[in-house]
């Protein structure tokens, strides 16, 4: 019972030194609601897709991430829906936001078309509501999409999707959405670098009345009827769609930036010349305590130098006195010595002279 309890007790001091896992909830911070569906990541997974049951799986697949909106604000990325529709040679794929039970909103549409054959075409339209009108985007293909041999195959059959609010497929997992540059940076990454896209200001199809019949057919603007103040118009003065919008927010970044720039470096002349002045008097004042240190050491050099120039002289003349002195002494020796030598030699000559007149002398006598 005791070696229970002990262990009881030991199981409870473990879970409470155990730390809580911590769960983070990450909000979209909305630029533009259409900043959270790039349409050209989109017309990516549809080249690569092998129909649009496998279109529909991508665009709502966690691997993947293709979208991040959440237009109804319920915290949850809203699934998408792709409901296709088709006349001769033109076939047209709306893709539709799920957001209630009965509410519908589309968010873009995709026409597939065949003028010449085998040459298909490619637009990518954005929704009105979301993307401003006339908003094309016309993708370049370096291949051919494999999803182009689902439309004219034999075993063709149009796709609706049977998915509904609160009826999901298996794979489905609802996720939080995430910030806008956390999201544009992710699908950068999707979008194949030799792919290229071209920007319409109008919907170029061959077949035109064919599209405007076949999209009254399957067209859903359920949110916008009960929320037209959140339209694009509405969330965005003075331009028509978000390629406009695109290089007015560049424009205005840059000219932002370039207000910044210029501050910054009003700024910084203005602390520049602050500065500038401190430093010219701490730098003048520097220059003369450095200038007359100069001048002391160079004085104190002179006169060191002077000084032992001065030694050197003294000593100079005092070797060329002494060497004066020598060279007289040894003079005045010598003068001596021919002095006495010239002396004893006379006395010499004198003694032979008084010896030789004396011999002289005795001679005679």
């Amino acid at each position: 019972m005791k070696t229970k309890i002990l262990g009881l007790a030991a199981l409870l001091l473990f879970a409470t030194q155990t730390p809580a896992q911590r769960t983070f909830t990450v909000e979209a911070r909305n630029y533009d609601i259409s900043d959270n569906l790039d349409l050209r990541a989109v017309a990516s997974i549809f080249a690569e897709s092998r129909d649009l049951s496998d279109f529909e799986m991508r665009l709502n697949d966690a691997r993947y991430q293709i979208s991040n909106l959440d237009l109804n604000n319920d915290g949850w990325i809203d699934y998408l829906r792709v409901v296709e529709t088709s006349g001769g040679n033109l076939h047209l794929v709306v893709i539709q936001a799920v957001l209630d039970r009965y509410t519908y909103q589309d968010v873009a549409s995709i026409v597939v078309e065949k003028r010449n054959s085998p040459q298909v075409y490619v637009q990518i339209i954005g929704d009105p509501y979301l993307f401003g009108v006339n908003y094309v985007i016309e993708p370049i293909f370096v291949r051919q999409p494999v999803i182009f041999s689902f439309f004219w195959s034999k075993n063709y059959r149009p796709w609706h999707s049977p998915y509904y609010w609160g009826y999901y497929p298996r794979h489905y997992r609802p996720l939080r959405p995430v910030e806008v540059n956390i999201y544009l940076g992710h699908v950068h990454h999707i979008i194949p670098r030799d792919y290229k896209f071209h920007y319409h200001n109008s919907v170029n199809i061959y077949y035109r009345d064919a599209y405007v019949r076949l999209h009254q057919t399957v067209r859903r603007n359920d949110f916008e009827r009960t929320h037209p103040e959140r339209g694009f118009n509405s969330r965005n003065k003075n331009v028509a769609n978000k390629a406009e919008l695109n290089n007015s927010s560049r424009r205005s970044s840059t000219e932002q930036e370039r207000r910044i720039v210029n501050q910054d470096n009003g700024s910084r002349r203005i602390s520049t010349s602050s500065s500038d002045s401190r430093y010219n008097s701490e730098n003048n004042s520097s220059r003369r305590s450095q200038n007359t240190g100069r001048v002391e050491t160079q004085n104190n050099a002179r006169r060191i130098s002077n000084s032992g120039r001065s030694v050197e002289t003294r000593t100079s003349s005092q070797n060329e006195k002494n060497s004066s002195r020598t060279e007289t002494l040894r003079r005045s020796e010598n003068s001596t010595v021919n002095t006495s030598q010239r002396t004893s030699e006379n006395n010499s000559r004198g003694t032979r002279s008084t010896n030789s007149n004396s011999e002289n002398r005795s001679g005679r006598r």
